[in-house]
């Protein structure tokens, strides 16, 4: 069972930066890096991605963000790191995406996280006085649908699929499609979650 360390105010905070008109009026997006904003003591970060506007992402003393290349975080994201948050190559991450990695949450190469879709490796324990953590893997090619919740210990395999609004409880063997609450596999299809699959459906 893990206790929650109280929130480091030395703590790396960065903030997607609202778009803004030019002077001509034409629409200029300011969205493509991760912004420094809080010095000091901190956790490490290596990588950089699209941050969409009003996105926030909080990374304390001892906490660590690694980053692959190519990724794109759609606006008003949120993430707090404590533990470790690792990001692959080719990473799509939809509007109103919550991340909450208190241990580890791994995230393999070409994943699409959909609207709203919330991963925590935490939760509060039976007792509510402390925190239980797990990590959370979420494998090469992955599809999360819209509105999911990922929960703490999950493994969500390689090429899966997980239907918009669902609870994952439990883990996802590769290929297969979940969807429910709590999540339950509804279709095996050995193409699941790849480009090729979603032009045939």
């Amino acid at each position: 069972m893990a206790t929650r360390p109280p929130l480091d105010k030395r703590s790396v905070d960065w903030q997607g930066r609202e778009s803004r008109m030019s002077r001509a009026g034409r629409h200029v997006g300011r969205r493509a890096r991760w912004m420094w904003a809080v010095t000091g003591s901190a956790g490490e970060v290596t990588g950089r991605c699209e941050l969409g506007p009003r996105s926030h992402v909080s990374v304390t003393a001892g906490g660590m963000v690694r980053l692959g290349r190519r990724i794109v975080v759609a606006s008003d994201f949120e993430a707090y790191v404590q533990g470790e948050l690792v990001v692959g190559d080719d990473v799509y991450i939809g509007r109103w995406c919550l991340l909450s990695a208190f241990e580890s949450i791994r995230i393999g190469s070409r994943v699409r996280l959909g609207e709203r879709v919330s991963i925590h490796d935490e939760n509060h324990s039976s007792t509510g006085d402390d925190y239980v953590a797990a990590p959370v893997i979420i494998e090469d090619g992955a599809w999360i649908g819209a509105g999911a919740i990922v929960l703490p210990g999950v493994r969500i395999g390689e090429g899966a699929v997980v239907g918009a609004g669902s609870v994952v409880t439990r883990s996802v063997e590769p290929f297969t499609v979940v969807a429910g609450a709590p999540a339950r596999p509804v279709a095996t299809d050995a193409h699941a979650g790849t480009d090729t699959d979603v032009a045939r459906r």
